[in-house]
């Protein structure tokens, strides 16, 4: 996990926001594997902000794909779906 914290601060520093967006995603995933279920969550978010002002539809997708499967694990239902159906709605735009 360290690897992933220090390219954290590498594409900070590089203003490179698409790659650290997808590494907090893997943060995300790795937390969860893990078990550090509310770390994990955090770091969805943080993915979902940076591809939220990027406007990367397609990525910002699957980090709320990611964000409801471990919302499932956690037996949060309702925040689940919400992410699940955001997802959904994203992917329907970007099919129209």
């Amino acid at each position: 996990m360290i690897i992933f914290l220090k390219a954290v601060r590498y594409f900070e520093e590089a203003g490179d926001s698409e790659s650290l967006a997808i590494v907090y995603n893997n943060l995300g995933l790795i937390n969860e594997q893990m078990g550090n279920y509310e770390r994990g969550v955090q770091y969805f978010y943080e993915a979902i902000n940076i591809n939220r002002a990027n406007e990367s539809v397609y990525d910002l997708s699957m980090n709320f794909s990611n964000l409801g499967v471990l919302y499932k694990k956690l037996a949060a239902s309702r925040r689940q779906l919400l992410c699940l159906t955001h997802q959904l709605k994203l992917l329907k735009n970007m099919v129209l």
